[in-house]
């Protein structure tokens, strides 16, 4: 929750380019961390972050894509935004149970969650960087 609130209000006064691509970073660095170090503490602060980025992520991308798209335009994007965020919600819990019964830990999940948020954060940056 107080990630979304916080992304909200960013985006409003900096920019959503600069608000997704820091959120998307910082899920990136704390899935990287709690991949390396299969502690207890770290997994816990690891997911508060994670959850911090995802609340942020959903506040910021529908005030953004509106921004950048305008109103009517901006829904049809996010509806194909949210479209593939609920396939990615099916098909992420299943992947780490595979990666789970293969590896016997959730290391290689978590890597994989960490290569989609630095996936988003550059491509993020890459068409920032274009205009």
């Amino acid at each position: 929750m107080i990630g979304s609130l916080m992304a909200g209000v960013l985006t409003d006064k900096i920019g959503g380019r600069l608000v997704l691509a820091s959120l998307a970073g910082l899920s990136c660095v704390a899935l990287l961390f709690m991949a390396a170090i299969a502690e207890l503490n770290i997994t816990i602060v690891g997911l508060a972050i994670v959850g911090f980025t995802y609340g942020g992520t959903i506040a910021a991308y529908p005030a953004y894509l509106s921004h950048r798209f305008g109103v009517t335009l901006g829904t049809i994007v996010y509806s194909r935004v949210f479209t593939a965020w609920a396939i990615a919600g099916l098909l992420g819990p299943y992947s780490a149970g595979i990666l789970f019964d293969i590896f016997q830990n959730y290391q290689a999940a978590l890597m994989f969650a960490a290569f989609g948020a630095a996936f988003s954060f550059l491509l993020i940056q890459t068409k920032a960087s274009k205009g």
